[in-house]
């Protein structure tokens, strides 16, 4: 058995220990404690042969370890206890359980990081904290059970926070050289907006790296493409609420898979605005420009803050359900936009249309025709009408960010209409013609009247053609004169023959 004792202290790091060893010429057996109040990291590592990887290397100025541990040598074996690592506002604590470190080296233990302001964590390793919130990223904390081998790393009994949100759950990755990741991971409540980039202007580093993008072929802001061609990824994510690109949802359920340079997120589900969603997107970051393949369905959703929390319009309301099948391709939304092509669908029930009163405008427009006689009316509607209905339906075919709809139908208690036209969306434009029957009579027969909507989605104008009724009421009168004419004729020559051949 013997005892040591020592302080060793060099320009470089300080070295306090203390052990206890006992069989140490035929099976050794140490334990003990160790300090090291203050070292340089980077110069630690170098001195154990290993060097930080960017951009850990040179983050930290100061460091400072403790620890107790007993080891055994033959056994091939270590046990460290009361480890704590520290370095500037960087704090992990815990235990740590090494075996056959000669044959098949393995870890087994828990850490802990107390919370953390992450700000100056990410200043230290050059990482812009640009977000949408300047609250946002004050405290970080995690721990979790930790097993390591030469391949693998799982992480279980995850618990992690970031400011006011939860993460629980496991994380496993697969042969570390050439990492493959697989995850059961839940949120409790999350406001992801939060957490997206600030709409200020750029710093000098992110206008490098937006430089560093555009060199690449791909704007700033794009897809991390290498990242994702080299990605292996297969986890669900479950999340009790969500706020993501202004829209609310409940029971979320997303999962992963990347494989090969494919990222599939899908089959997910949730809750939002009264209804549910389910559906898959695929990113096909194969070739030079990433494509996209959506296939989603909105079912039973409420409308009209549906559409004003997406910032896509916010005068429809009503019960909806709108199904999706498009493809497109690009590295950012407006590149998205332009190239969205496939199919959509829309069924709404007992909504209304706001900002506009299609049976007022019409009687409107017939009463002003008289002082525009020959030309289209225009309208003006009032913020505060709008067009109610029983149920709107209609499909439309997208090529190019161009939404083209030929069966529009809208039936409500005193209108019914059908209509065709596009929507320009990355242009923001519409081009439409509605054909609208008004309900004059009981047996909801009446005059239909062609009403145009065209300009900007978002301040549409109207126009009521109603010189084009009267033409068609004129050429009307002039057919059903030519059927009382010809009919005249008819019964003129039918008396006639009469008369010659005596028939009754």
């Amino acid at each position: 058995n013997c005892d040591w004792s020592s302080d060793v202290c060099s320009s470089d790091l300080t070295l306090s220990a203390v052990l206890e060893g006992s069989k140490v010429l035929d099976a050794p057996q140490w334990s003990g404690k160790l300090e090291i109040p203050r070292f340089h990291p980077d110069r630690l590592l170098a001195l154990l042969m290993l060097e930080a990887p960017p951009p850990w290397r040179g983050a930290f100025a100061q460091g400072a370890l403790k620890a107790s541990f007993a080891a055994d040598l033959a056994a091939q074996s270590v046990n460290v206890t009361a480890l704590s690592l520290s370095a500037d506002g960087l704090t992990v604590t815990g235990t740590l359980q090494a075996r056959d470190w000669q044959t098949a080296p393995r870890l087994a233990g828990q850490f802990a990081i107390p919370p953390l302001h992450v700000q100056p964590l990410l200043a230290k390793l050059g990482v812009a904290a640009n977000t949408a919130d300047p609250r946002a990223l004050q405290q970080v904390a995690v721990k979790s059970n930790v097993n390591v081998s030469r391949q693998n790393l799982i992480l279980e009994n995850l618990e992690a926070r970031l400011d006011d949100t939860r993460l629980t759950g496991k994380l496993v990755v697969n042969n570390l050289a050439r990492p493959a990741y697989s995850f059961q991971l839940s949120l409790d409540d999350i406001d992801f907006d939060r957490y997206l980039p600030s709409t200020a202007p750029p710093s000098a580093a992110g206008q490098a790296g937006g430089a560093a993008a555009m060199a690449t072929g791909a704007p700033a802001g794009a897809l991390p493409m290498e990242t994702l061609r080299q990605l292996q990824l297969d986890g669900q994510l479950s999340i009790a609420k969500l706020k993501a690109f202004g829209l609310q949802s409940a029971d979320v359920t997303i999962r992963l898979k990347a494989q090969g340079g494919v990222l599939t997120l899908g089959p997910n589900r949730a809750k939002l605005y009264g209804g549910r969603y389910e559906g898959q997107t695929t990113i096909d970051a194969r070739d030079k420009v990433p494509q996209y393949t959506m296939k989603e369905t909105l079912s039973d959703i409420d409308l009209r803050p549906f559409l004003r929390d997406a910032e896509i319009y916010d005068k429809l309301s009503g019960k909806g359900k709108l199904s999706l099948d498009l493809r497109a391709r690009g590295f950012d939304g407006t590149d998205v936009t332009r190239t969205l092509s496939g199919n959509m669908a829309v069924d709404v029930s007992n909504g209304e249309i706001e900002g506009i009163n299609l049976q007022k405008s019409i009687n409107q427009a017939r009463a002003q025709y008289a002082q525009l006689r020959g030309k289209a009316v225009p309208v003006l509607p009032d913020a505060r009408d709008a067009t109610v209905f029983t149920r709107l339906t209609g499909t439309a075919v997208l090529k190019n960010g161009i939404a083209t709809n030929n069966d529009l139908k809208m039936d409500g208690a005193n209108l019914r209409a059908t209509g065709k036209g596009t929507v320009d969306l990355p242009a923001q434009k519409i081009k439409y013609r509605l054909h609208v029957t008004l309900a004059e009579e009981a047996s909801r027969q009446g005059t239909t009247v062609p009403v145009d909507v065209t300009g900007s989605l978002a301040e549409p104008t109207y126009s009521v053609a109603w010189n084009e009724v009267l033409k068609e009421q004129v050429e009307q009168k002039i057919e059903q004169r030519k059927e009382e004419k010809k009919q005249e004729l008819e019964d003129k020559l039918k008396d006639k023959l009469r008369k010659k051949y005596k028939l009754f």
